[in-house]
């Protein structure tokens, strides 16, 4: 009981981390503003106001062709170093539950609860590749195939992947806007 509680909090003051520091805004890809703004507010720099003259705006390249493309699709591999990390971090909490003696617990936290909950931190399509990696590796199944193992794992996990809890839960303690006629 106390190591499910001792999750609850972290997950939870990890999540309010990120509300206060804006992150729930925009899960990956940010911008040099957005950076310069986030060390601003964490006091790590010195923010620069504006001078009266604007910069000279920068000529762009004249291509006589386009570029050219490969036979592949390009991979958005930045995602990737997180997505890994989550992974082992998963792998070592069922391990730990595994080796514990909660054979059940183990096998929850690495067939369902672990990769929704890693999709929800990760926010990469490269998750349920990885989750479903990390079921085979530490054999949520047991004596299951591993094929019946990871088609499961992958789908929660594709599915935290692409579920907005954030949202739901910023609609959900927002104050409701007064629409009465009368205001």
């Amino acid at each position: 009981m106390a190591l499910f509680l001792t999750i609850v909090v972290i997950v939870y003051l990890a999540w309010r981390y990120r509300r206060v520091l804006g992150l729930d805004k925009r899960w990956d890809g940010f911008g040099r503003q957005q950076a310069s703004d986030l060390a601003a507010s964490l006091g790590w720099g010195t923010r620069r106001e504006p001078t009266a003259q604007p910069p000279a705006p920068a000529r762009q390249p004249q291509t006589s062709r386009p570029a050219r493309q490969g036979m592949f699709p390009k991979i958005d591999s930045r995602r990737l170093p997180v997505t890994i990390a989550a992974g082992i971090v998963e792998a070592i909490v069922v391990i730990g539950l595994d080796l514990a003696g909660h054979s059940l617990l183990s096998f929850l936290a690495a067939a369902v609860i672990g990769p929704f909950l890693g999709g929800l931190y990760v926010r990469s399509l490269w998750w349920p590749l990885i989750a479903a990696l990390v079921a085979i590796v530490v054999g949520a199944g047991g004596e299951m195939s591993p094929l019946v193992v990871t088609v499961p794992v992958a789908i929660f996990g594709y599915v935290g992947a692409r579920s907005d809890v954030a949202g739901w839960f910023s609609r959900l303690f927002a104050e409701p806007e007064d629409r009465s006629p009368h205001a």
